[in-house]
């Protein structure tokens, strides 16, 4: 576990840095002429966030109960996988205020086109990878459930009904902000 733990958070990390250093770039931007109202797919994503958000604070919350619980390893992977979550759901904010942001502005620079340019293209392929695992790979495994280390073992059978809520809403958003990046 120590290894799944330092890839995802490194995972979630450097797409955390990335997209801040784009938003940093954006000095070199002007706002669009015609900034447009939401749309349709953009009020989509904010309402799946709120699924998100949902499933990633119940890992959070048992996370937190098992730490109070457990000590030595236990307590370190337990906190490990907490963090992880958190960064989670750090990057799920920070890259939809990105996505919003980035459909509304304009180059005035080619370094900073450059800039925004990788980033879209990198936050594409990490939605993508994200997209492909939610759903071909833990979707209707029972194992994917159970792995959810800590909301498993606190909340029962009853995590199997939340994760089969939450799921499909996860999904959603991962397929949609894919494309949006491209």
């Amino acid at each position: 576990p120590v290894f799944s733990h330092v890839c995802f958070i490194t995972y979630y990390a450097v797409l955390i840095t990335v997209m801040y250093r784009a938003l940093r770039k954006s000095n070199e931007f002007r706002c669009a002429n015609d900034p447009s109202a939401l749309s349709g797919l953009e009020y989509g994503l904010i309402f799946c966030m709120g699924f998100v958000t949902f499933q990633l604070f119940m890992l959070m919350s048992a996370s937190c109960i098992l730490i109070v619980g457990s000590e030595g390893d236990t307590a370190a992977d337990v906190f490990a996988r907490l963090f992880r979550r958190y960064l989670n759901l750090l990057e799920v904010y920070l890259q939809t205020a990105f996505m919003f942001h980035a459909s509304r502005i304009r180059p005035i620079s080619t370094h900073g086109a450059t800039v925004m340019r990788q980033t879209l293209i990198y936050c594409a392929i990490c939605n993508g990878s994200l997209w492909a695992t939610d759903s071909f790979i833990d979707v209707g495994t029972y194992g994917a459930i159970v792995g959810d280390f800590g909301a498993h073992e606190f909340f029962g059978d009853r995590w199997f009904f939340v994760k089969q809520l939450t799921q499909p809403f996860l999904i959603f958003y991962r397929f949609n902000a894919f494309f949006i990046f491209l």
